[in-house]
């Protein structure tokens, strides 16, 4: 019997175990990449794959990883809108991702943070004081009335809107809401969005 090839089968078994025991569900967040992940989406959930490595300075290659093994430790989930995927703590329900999602858009911010400045505004002050057109504006309000983030009330020829309880929520869970700077986890909101 050739001892060095039982030895080396052995040692190959062994190593095998160790690789697949640092990423069982129990052990995935003792790797100092994968907690600083978990605690990136734990703080603001919704992150796609290039703000991750932009906050943490990690290569694109590496958070790919490790999210990879977030994921599938089952740690974190994901959802995908048609232009990007967006990372969450595993808590974080399929409404929440979704309406999250929506809120990660590019001039969303602009328009919630509007919204909640001034619950009721009316759609043409609205688009006016953030510079949007009628058209882009649709796309977004689309997409935050079939989630119930917005109530929509018609006057006449005029439209306002209101925000519902569940964009409110949200919102807290990114920490926009700056009503009260003093507060804690609530920054004031800055004049773009933080993506």
């Amino acid at each position: 019997m050739d001892w060095s090839l039982v030895a080396q089968s052995l040692w190959n078994l062994l190593a095998g175990m160790v690789r697949r025991s640092k990423t069982m569900p129990e052990n995935v967040h003792k790797n100092a990449h994968r907690g600083r992940i978990l605690d990136a989406l734990r703080h603001d959930p919704g992150k796609n794959l290039q703000r991750i490595c932009d906050e943490l300075g990690m290569k694109r290659g590496t958070a790919s990883y490790h999210l990879y093994v977030l994921e599938r430790a089952g740690a974190i989930g994901r959802h995908s809108s048609p232009y990007t995927t967006h990372f969450f703590p595993r808590q974080a329900t399929e409404e929440e991702r979704t309406g999250l999602t929506l809120l990660r858009r590019e001039r969303a911010y602009e328009v919630v943070h509007k919204i909640l400045e001034r619950p009721g505004i009316r759609q043409k002050e609205l688009l006016r004081e953030i510079g949007m057109s009628r058209k882009v504006f649709r796309a977004y309000l689309q997409g935050f009335e079939q989630e119930g983030l917005l109530l929509v009330r018609s006057h006449g020829s005029h439209r306002h809107y209101t925000p519902t309880a569940k964009l409110i929520k949200l919102v807290d869970m990114l920490g926009w809401n700056g009503d009260d700077p003093s507060a804690a986890n609530a920054p004031t909101p800055p004049s773009r969005p933080p993506w």
